[in-house]
């Protein structure tokens, strides 16, 4: 069956356009996997339902800071993309040094976040002030119904307006300074802290709490803005989704009075305000690794399974990337593949049935890495010690990989190398005469085998080998071979 998945994304062409944060060094101890939404068609394709509305970045800095974050955009990319750009400006130019001590780093990355909120509202004032504009042009007590007949070009101008300030993003953040960690969150997107012990159980906890309606806290809160609980929980919703917290969304704060079911807070119901979580130092965290994900990954993994909390599956999933590789790059990418694979599988029938963007960040603190992986394309010199040293034509290439012990599995190239047979005492001459007749065998420096093709030397190679290779060669005092190389060309 033909496969009709939709292939993951590279990060630059889901958030497309040129960023200054292009020019931030990436942090090379960590990796970020993302997916486009799905939409399941009843001819059995797929397709994206709405563009990618999640963000998301891991940054280094030449002074050991290191900044990650997920952004879970709603209702359009523009509050996910806003953050995602002002943020690293927020922390990564200067504001954070080593004399910061663990009260100034919590408050900075707190104000952090409120500058964020703030300027991203400042970035809609041309848009809300058109909107006032435009509605001062309608008559007063004029019901929707007679507006859009009668003043349908202003109507649909307020519209479209209203359209592109609409939405929000949640956050999660985590930074590290003075080689402590430190998460801040805002909304239902989620980070795990994973350990791996010497037994090989993983071991997760998860450090955010979800700000949601499912959160009772965040629903006494709004109680005591005045708000109806009981109804927010029968809608299941609060203005477009159940988040209670989020960076944007101008209908659920600076607008609320206009939302029917926020209307009679006495204050903005939905807040800002982040958690901040830290500074737990990374020297105490044996085996261990960060997740950052956005709620439909562990939502979308929960759908599949039928499991109740999907944090330790996907925990299990990276640490298994991360032991099958050398190094930190696809991990997560590889994770988000087989979530929306897994969704795909479950669901790719049921064509009532969808799955949002996805998007993880996995950042290595002391996993290790590459235990199941293949061995590496350089590998380890074997040990000469009671052989006969012997020189080999040497030409730098990524071809051609030095191989003796024939424990590689199959498809890794290979280059011989030829002993001297063992015969007679150790001090006696060893005649090393080919036969005169035989044809160079696959197992001599004459052929490199390369994932099973041959290939003869080269030319310019045949000039540096003896051209007198049919003579007898003989070990000299110290029990070598003479080199077969001649150096007379130089």
């Amino acid at each position: 069956m033909a496969d009709t998945s939709i292939p993951s994304p590279s990060r630059r062409t889901l958030s497309s356009g040129v960023s200054w944060t292009d020019d931030l060094p990436l942090c090379q101890l960590s990796d970020v996997g993302m997916a486009s939404n799905v939409a399941y068609l009843t001819d059995g394709r797929q397709t994206e339902a709405f563009p990618y509305e999640d963000r998301a970045f891991n940054f280094a800095t030449d002074y050991d800071c290191y900044l990650y974050g997920v952004f879970d955009g709603y209702e359009g990319s523009r509050a996910a993309h806003f953050a995602a750009e002002r943020l690293p400006a927020e922390l990564l130019l200067g504001q954070l040094t080593s004399f910061v001590n663990e009260k100034s780093t919590k408050n900075i990355l707190q104000q952090a976040i409120s500058i964020v909120e703030r300027g991203f509202f400042e970035s809609i004032d041309i848009e809300l002030a058109k909107i006032t504009h435009l509605q001062s042009q309608l008559p007063e007590r004029l019901t929707p119904e007679s507006a859009e007949r009668h003043y349908s070009s202003i109507v649909q101008q307020i519209k479209s307006l209203n359209d592109s300030i609409r939405g929000g993003t949640t956050a999660v953040v985590a930074l590290v300074v003075n080689n402590n960690l430190y998460i801040a969150n805002v909304g239902d997107s989620r980070a795990l802290l994973c350990q791996r012990d010497p037994g090989g159980v993983v071991k997760v906890q998860q450090i955010t709490v979800n700000h949601d309606i499912n959160n009772e806290d965040e629903l006494e809160r709004l109680s005591k803005l005045g708000l109806n609980v009981e109804k927010i929980l029968e809608r299941g919703r609060l203005g477009m989704n159940e988040c209670t917290r989020c960076i944007g969304d101008y209908w659920v704060k600076g607008g609320y009075k206009k939302n029917p079911d926020l209307k009679g807070a006495t204050s903005e119901p939905i807040i800002a305000t982040p958690d901040i979580y830290g500074g737990l130092p990374l020297t105490e965290i044996e085996g261990g690794f960060l997740v950052l994900m956005s709620d439909d990954v562990y939502k979308s993994l929960e759908q599949s399974t039928g499991h109740e909390n999907a944090n330790i599956d996907i925990a299990n999933m990276v640490s298994h990337e991360m032991l099958c590789r050398n190094t930190m790059q696809g991990v997560a990418q590889n994770v988000i593949d087989k979530i929306s694979f897994t969704h795909s599988k479950a669901f790719g029938r049921a064509h009532s049935l969808s799955r949002g963007d996805i998007t993880l960040v996995v950042r290595n603190i002391s996993h290790p890495l590459g235990i199941d992986a293949l061995p590496d394309i350089n590998p380890i010199l074997p040990d000469l010690s009671g052989r006969h040293p012997v020189s080999v034509p040497y030409k730098r290439n990524s071809r051609e990989i030095v191989h003796t012990t024939g424990e590689y599995p199959a498809g890794i190239p290979t280059l011989s190398l030829v002993m001297p047979p063992q015969s007679g005492p150790e001090n006696e001459p060893i005649d090393l005469t080919p036969a005169g007749t035989s044809p160079p065998s696959e197992d001599t420096p004459t052929n490199l085998v390369v994932g099973g093709a041959t290939f003869p030397p080269t030319p310019l190679e045949n000039l540096y080998y003896r051209s007198n290779a049919h003579q007898p060669a003989k070990l000299d005092s110290q029990n070598r071979v003479a080199p077969y190389v001649s150096f007379d060309t130089f």
